[in-house]
């Protein structure tokens, strides 16, 4: 019996250990009025880039670029936006965001972004999927 409690205690041990890279992905909030110029992903690794292409939003919070990569997606939406659910996910050194995005039924064209901090890196693979529904 004492055999099968050490057996089942580092069973425990050895599973909150394992920690996966998704542990350190965040979101990153920028607010929907932030005005971000460019493709439909952008990575941002620098100062100098994130005040050049997010330097007219003064509410931002600063971003430790020495440790973190900052992922942008967005793009415009040809209804009103209800809801917008994103999901990131790493598999084989790739990042994959999925992004839904329920809509309204009003005909008002809205902007939508949706950002996270990755752990660093000069060139991340980023493949983005996005879908609308009513």
């Amino acid at each position: 019996m004492k055999y099968k409690i050490i057996l089942f205690f580092s069973f425990l041990l050895l599973v909150s250990c394992d920690h996966s890279d998704n542990d350190s992905i965040q979101e990153y909030d920028i607010p929907q009025y932030a005005v971000i110029n460019g493709d439909q992903t952008i990575v941002v690794n620098n100062t100098n880039d994130f005040n050049q292409l997010l330097g007219k939003n003064k509410d931002l919070e600063n971003v430790d670029f020495s440790h973190y990569t900052l992922v942008i997606t967005h793009g415009v939406s040809n209804a009103g936006i209800l809801k917008i659910a994103p999901n990131i996910y790493q598999k084989d050194g790739n990042y994959y965001i999925t992004v839904q995005i329920k809509n309204n039924y009003t005909t008002s064209v809205e902007k939508w972004n949706v950002a996270y901090l990755i752990p660093k890196v000069d060139k991340p693979t980023v493949k983005v999927s996005v879908s609308y529904s009513k």
